[in-house]
């Protein structure tokens, strides 16, 4: 949710799953980071795809699971492990 208020719109999702990604595993390490992504990504699809499956597939709307967010996520997982690893 604070993602969304931070970075707003669908042009900003790339920095929205990257911040959002190292953030958690900053705080809660990369293993709850990670489940959390897919776990957004599972209800985005729950509650949004399905309950609105006949105007995403006419592309009326952008699908809420994409498979580039979990990558977004996996970037900004990996920016918090360096981040870490370099620290003295």
């Amino acid at each position: 949710v604070e993602g969304h208020r931070k970075f707003r719109g669908e042009g900003n999702s790339s920095c929205r799953h990257q911040n959002g990604a190292y953030e958690l595993a900053r705080l809660h390490g990369p293993a709850t980071s990670r489940t959390m992504g897919v776990l957004n990504e599972i209800q985005g699809l729950l509650w949004h795809d399905i309950w609105d499956l006949p105007g995403r597939l006419r592309g009326e709307r952008p699908w809420a699971f994409q498979l580039k967010d979990l990558i977004d996520n996996e970037r900004g997982i990996a920016k918090a492990k360096c981040r870490k690893k370099c620290e003295p």
